[in-house]
């Protein structure tokens, strides 16, 4: 390296970073490889970076990719372009299905059925976990978890996450018919039900498709026990944010709910957006892409009139039946 092209004081920029991708292409985790000053000892020398790092948790193949992302603004470094990325060696590696121990376990619930709707609800749910969740749902509208912009990111089709205001890289897992994301500590699964209780698979995009007949579908661990999360949605149309509701996760920082799609939201592409306080006590806010459709509506007045002109047209055809017959008697 020639002092020539050493520009300024290093002024700790990351100059090298990582990414783990699924065999599909999506890109679930990544960091950098180093952050620090740099010190210029002779015209031409060699520096090795080394870093260990957590493999996916989820099970599958991936693939990892150690790439350049340019030199700073203040020095370059030979071949390394501002704001360029430089591929660098991508090596390949499978995570196994954890063994985990078989639990069993019994929940005891209540069920209350009521004729009218107070402005505050309580409802027990029961899980599959030791405990049962608590929701509720309250005429008070919460704050803004985050505003519209600290959710925009590159692509819209991918989840966006934030740890205490700050834009964090989430893992993401990607099923059929769900999105996984995990990022600080805190585990939520996002997806769509029919009112027949069928997963609604995927968009070819990767966002969670729902109609105003449908809701959706939520499991959360990792939060702070027995607090508060607030659930909202962010149309991409620049439409104000919706509130949809917020509950209250059990003892052991967990929760599965399903939230109805309100009948008079607009459709076209979204966030859901799940915010609540991670065991360290941090907000962790989650958007994740959804694609709403309106569903269509059938009139009870239209469907009454087709079964009355069907009953009044057999009974026509009975009446002619019969009245052969008799002429044909009348005959013989």
């Amino acid at each position: 390296m020639n002092n020539a092209y050493y520009l300024g004081t290093p002024s700790g920029t990351t100059l090298f970073k990582y990414e783990f991708k699924t065999a599909s292409g999506v890109v679930v985790g990544g960091g950098n490889v180093f952050v620090g000053s740099q010190v210029l000892s002779n015209n031409n020398y060699t520096v090795t970076y080394t870093l260990d790092v957590q493999a996916p948790r989820a099970e599958g193949t991936y693939t990892l990719q150690v790439y350049g992302t340019g030199a700073a603004a203040d020095y370059i470094y030979c071949n390394l372009l501002q704001n360029r990325r430089h591929d660098g060696p991508r090596a390949s590696l499978s995570v196994a299905a954890a063994m985990s121990p078989t639990t069993t376990s019994t929940t005891s619930t209540s069920t209350t059925t009521t004729t009218t709707i107070p402005p505050t609800t309580t409802t027990t749910v029961p899980r599959t976990t030791t405990e049962p969740v608590t929701t509720t749902t309250s005429s008070t509208v919460p704050p803004l978890p985050e505003s519209p912009g600290a959710l925009e990111r590159e692509n819209p089709t991918q989840p966006v996450a934030l740890v205490g205001g700050v834009a964090t890289t989430p893992e993401v897992v990607q099923s059929p018919s769900s999105l996984t994301v995990t990022v600080g500590g805190v585990e939520i699964s996002v997806g769509a039900v029919t009112n027949s209780n069928n997963n609604v698979a995927l968009t070819p995009a990767g966002e969670v498709p729902v109609s105003t007949d449908d809701n959706f579908s939520l499991e959360i661990d990792g939060l702070l026990p027995a607090s508060t999360v607030d659930v909202w949605l962010y149309p991409k149309s620049g439409d104000d944010p919706r509130y949809l509701r917020s509950f209250t996760v059990s003892d052991v920082g967990a929760a599965a709910i399903e939230i109805d799609v309100p009948g008079d939201v607009a459709s076209g592409a979204g966030d859901i957006v799940i915010s609540g306080s991670n065991e360290s006590g941090e907000r962790v806010t989650v958007g994740v892409p959804v694609q709403i459709t309106i569903a269509t509506k059938t009139g009870g007045f239209a469907s009454s009139l087709l079964a009355g002109v069907l009953f009044a047209i057999g009974g026509f055809f009975i009446f002619m039946v019969l009245r052969r017959r008799d002429e044909k008697n009348a005959l013989s």
